[in-house]
């Protein structure tokens, strides 16, 4: 299969080509996090796309990929003093 081609940009900041891998599932589940303060956060983290970086490798030999997402926050909980 062919996959089309990206510019991507690595965590140091390096921009490399990297071939856009389609996404065929997804589990997603929300991490539940209760603050000091009372409130209850749902948050998860939601893969975009995903980029196998072209000609790098780990030290293990296996490829790097660069996976572009977006965070989700919700309130579930929040204290009644802490509202508006």
């Amino acid at each position: 299969m062919e996959y089309e081609k990206i510019k991507t940009k690595l965590a140091n900041g390096e921009e490399v080509e990297a071939l856009n891998i389609p996404i065929t599932q997804s589990v997603e589940k929300f991490s539940e996090l209760t603050l000091d303060d009372g409130t209850i956060l749902l948050i998860k983290t939601t893969a975009i796309r995903v980029g196998r970086v072209i000609g790098k490798y780990d030290q293990k030999g296996e490829p790097i990929y660069n996976v572009q997402s977006a965070n989700l926050v919700a309130v579930k909980h929040c204290p009644e003093e802490l509202r508006k």
